[in-house]
């Protein structure tokens, strides 16, 4: 009768070798918004805003208009500074109605 030997270190073959996996990429934006310098800015800058929406909504809004009857009858640059002027007041109502305040830590 023969003798069967057995190898230890040998392994099936289970097709081609998978690719290390990839190392985490950092995230800047990420990084920078933890920072609790950006965070303190931001909060401030928020409080700002909110204390002084019920003051800062009827002057905003005498603002649209004038800016909607600029690129009415304006026409040239006069009506871009308008549309960037709506993006930015836009941005500024975005934040007052829809963003809620970084939880404190």
């Amino acid at each position: 009768m023969a003798r069967i030997f057995t190898f230890p270190n040998v392994r099936k073959y289970s097709g081609p070798a998978r690719p290390p996996p990839e190392p985490p990429r950092k995230r800047a934006w990420r990084e920078l918004w933890c920072n609790p310098i950006t965070q303190a800015v931001y909060r401030l800058l928020l409080a700002l805003i909110i204390v002084t929406w019920p003051v800062l909504k009827w002057l905003v809004g005498l603002d649209l208009v004038l800016a909607i009857l600029r690129i009415l009858f304006g026409g040239g640059m006069l009506a871009i500074y308008g549309v960037l002027h709506i993006a930015i007041i836009g941005g500024i109502a975005y934040l007052v109605l829809c963003v809620p305040p970084l939880p404190r830590r």
